[in-house]
Order: structure tokens, then sequence, then C-alpha cells
């Protein structure tokens, strides 16, 4: 079953089973003002027929729970349309039980087939116009007086009960339905979230990737200067001749050491700023945590070292090793693709020059 399907479901067992409590004390009070109301009306077969049907639903609460949402529902249904129908038809438009005759249209269309609710309403038109003429022709006649009745208290009490019901139900439902809506699209909304934030993380490593690092380098700037810090060292890398590894020890070796040396650059860099992954080998870390340039630079012969550490892979120790470019925020440029440009550019030349293995931008375009 789909989500939308199960919160259908939830809602309506929780409608239906609110309802039929609900409908179970109006109809005893109901019984009551009819027993009382008889005195005007006296007892008949249609009061009969609602003691009756008061009696089924003391029943069905009884055994509510072994019974499936769709029997109760249409239990329900068919008691509020015998009800319309028999107030209707005996007492006109002073019936009571008239404002059941929307209710049970608003009970099809929640539980069953939407055209069965079209038909309904077409069917219960025919029958309200049919009742109509049926009293202005006096082919039916009221056996009491019908103000006595208009002006009774018992009448009265049940038009309250049965407009206080008609309006339970349909605002239960209403808030219900918001209340489970709203709930259910904050979990679009979280399920959306996550899979925009999977599209800009890689998936082996679980580092963001550059357009995701570049709002948080963004979010980064503005909490350094908040903090006095303004300064900030881009950081690239890339694995020399890491090629060889997938060729020599295959795709899987390869995807082993990417993992091992992400793990490595994120503990290294902890606290002090955040790694991203930006291509097969490549990688961009932005530090923040320094006062000089030379101490952003020993970062980098830490980051350098950290790398070369050997890794282990069954019964071969590789050994890495990197080239890393730097670039620096502001002077070298305000936005992390500028300064990664240039920081690449820093990285080229410590990978052309043999003697040079970490590179800044100011140096590299001396």
């Amino acid at each position: 079953m789909t989500e939308l399907g199960k919160t259908e479901e939830g809602l309506f067992q929780g409608l239906i089973e609110r309802s039929l409590i609900t409908w179970f004390v109006f109809t005893t009070l109901g019984i009551i003002a009819v027993y009382y109301r008889a005195d005007i009306t006296g007892w008949g077969v249609r009061e009969t027929i609602q003691a009756v049907l008061w009696f089924g639903t003391l029943l069905l609460v009884m055994f509510r729970n072994k019974l499936s949402v769709k029997y109760k529902a249409g239990y329900l249904t068919v008691m509020l349309t015998i009800f319309a129908l028999m107030g209707v038809f005996s007492l006109g438009f002073m019936a009571a039980a008239l404002h059941f005759i929307p209710l049970t249209g608003i009970m099809l269309l929640l539980f069953f087939p939407s055209k069965l609710a079209e038909k309904y309403y077409l069917f219960a038109l025919g029958l309200i116009a049919s009742a109509a003429l049926l009293f202005i022709f006096e082919w039916v006649t009221l056996p009491f007086d019908a103000n006595e009745l208009i002006t009774s208290w018992q009448h009265w009490i049940l038009v309250l009960l049965c407009f206080t019901f008609y309006v339970y139900f349909s605002t239960t439902a209403l808030l219900l339905y918001k209340n489970e809506s709203k709930a259910l699209l904050k979990q679009l909304e979280l399920k959306n979230l996550r899979l925009k934030d999977a599209r800009f993380t890689d998936s082996m490593t679980g580092l963001p990737m550059l357009e995701k690092g570049g709002l948080i380098f963004s979010e980064k700037v503005m909490a350094w200067k908040e903090s006095g810090n303004k300064k900030a060292a881009v950081m690239y890398l890339d694995l020399d001749e890491f090629k060889v590894i997938n060729e020599v020890y295959g795709h899987d070796a390869g995807d082993w050491c990417i993992k091992e040396v992400s793990r490595r650059l994120e503990n290294i860099i902890e606290g002090h700023g955040f790694v991203m992954r930006i291509g097969s080998d490549e990688f961009m870390m932005v530090y923040a945590d320094f006062s000089l340039k030379t101490h952003a630079v020993t970062f980098a012969t830490e980051v350098l070292a950290c790398i070369q550490e050997p890794i282990s892979l069954e019964h071969v120790n590789l050994k890495l090793n990197s080239s890393i470019g730097i670039s620096f925020y502001p002077e070298d440029g305000q936005s992390l693709s500028e300064l990664r440009r240039r920081a690449d550019l820093a990285m080229y030349q410590a990978k052309v020059d043999e003697n040079l293995s970490i590179s800044t931008y100011k140096s590299a375009t001396s």
C-alpha cells in the first residue's frame, strides 16, 4: 500500500470510530426525545423503526472492532438515509433529520466511489420534490397539530441533535483531512530535501559535491565574519597517478582508496572547515582556522602527510601522493568558484614543478 493509501486508511478509521461513538450518544438522547415527542405525534411505525435503528447502533458500537471501516461506514450511511427519508415523508420540512440528506452525501463521497454520491444527490433531490408534492396536494397530512410540534421542546432537541451531528461529522472530517494533509506534505518535503541533498552529495564518500559545497561556503563565510575571522584558504588537491591503481589493482581497489582518503580528510579538517569531492580523484578543502597564511600552508603539509600514509589493501600497502594548490579568501577571490579556479592553477604549478607538492596562487603566478 502506498503512503497516501495508508494515510487515507488511518484517517477513515479515525473518522468512523469517532463518529460511531458520537452517533450512539446522540441517538440515545434522540430516542429519549422521540419517546416524549410521542405525546404529540403518537407512537407509530416511524418511532418503532427509530428504536430498532438505535438498537442496531448499540450492536454496531459493541462489535465495532471486529468490523471493517467500509461496513461501519455503510451501516451508518444507510441508517442516516432511513432517518432522513422517514422524517421528510412523515413530517416534511419540519423533519429534524433533514440535515442527514447532505451528510449522507458527504459520507458517500468519503467512503465510496464518487459516482455513487452523484447518483444519491439526484435521488435525494427527486425524493424531496416528491415529498413536497405530497404535502402540497395534501395527499399526506399530519395527524397532529404542526404548531404544537414546532413549539415543543422535544422537537427542538431533535433538531439540535441532528444539526450538531451534521456539523460535528463535517468539521471532524475536514480537520482530520487538514491535519493528515499537513503531515503528508511535511513528509513529502522531507523526502524532497533528502533527494535534493542526495543529488549534491557524493554517493561513494558521502562528501558534498561542488554545488552543495558552494552553499556551505557561503554560510561559513557569514559565520566566520560574525566571529571576526575574515580569512579562509581553499585547497585544491588530487591524487597523483591514481589511474595506475585502477589499472593495476582494479576499480574496487581504487574506490577503497578514495573512501579512505575521504575519511582521512574529513578527520583532519573537522572543526576547522570542510571538505568536498569534486572529481574522481579530486578534492577541495576550505580551511579557516588560521591567522597567517603560513599556518594554512603548514596545515596543507599535514594534509599531504595524512594522504601519504600507507593504505592497506589485502596483502599490499599502497602509498598515495598528492599535489595541493591554495588560494586565499578574500584576496584571491570572493566566490568559491573563483577561488577554486585559482587553487586549481596553483595545484597545476605544484604538479609540473618536481620540487613542489604544495603551491599558493600568488607564488604560482609570480
